[in-house]
């Protein structure tokens, strides 16, 4: 089996048990690989990418509590339809300004 099939076995598995982890959770068996993974319904794309310059990263501790029930019942209200001016932003900011940011840094 390959990498792709390996990740598509885990988070099966993983959705059948009370973990209801998400696609991303499988990009760890790429290991410390830089990779693009691009989803697209059931669908994953993998292209491995090589770092042409020094990535510079900004890392903040807001002192805050993560509440990721919280964070994903707060994305199900906005998608897969928008309704309000938050919804829509929200799209906006993880659809076309999320996809202009990543096309720029892997070219």
């Amino acid at each position: 089996m390959n990498t792709i099939g390996e990740m598509v076995a885990a988070y099966r598995g993983e959705r059948k048990t009370s973990s209801r982890c998400g696609r991303l959770d499988q990009a760890c068996k790429f290991g410390v690989s830089l990779i693009l993974m691009v989803f697209d319904g059931e669908e994953i794309n993998v292209k491995r990418l090589i770092v042409k310059e020094p990535l510079h990263w900004v890392i903040a501790n807001l002192r805050a509590e993560k509440d990721t029930l919280k964070i994903l019942k707060d994305l199900n209200k906005s998608f897969p339809f928008p309704e309000t001016e938050i919804d829509k932003n929200l799209h906006q900011a993880l659809g076309k300004n999320n996809q202009t940011i990543i096309d720029k840094a892997v070219l």
